[in-house]
């Protein structure tokens, strides 16, 4: 269940990053709740 939240929160991230830029606020804040999903999995 983990692994599919962290590859869908991927695609939409590159999808913001795609349409508003990398350093657009939707952009970082989708990066950051990545990083969460990644860090429950590792277990950090």
């Amino acid at each position: 269940m983990l692994e599919v939240m962290i590859e869908e929160k991927r695609k939409k991230m590159i999808f913001l990053a795609l349409e508003f830029g990398l350093t657009a606020e939707e952009t970082v804040i989708c990066s950051q709740e990545l990083d969460e999903l990644i860090n429950k999995k590792l277990g950090i």
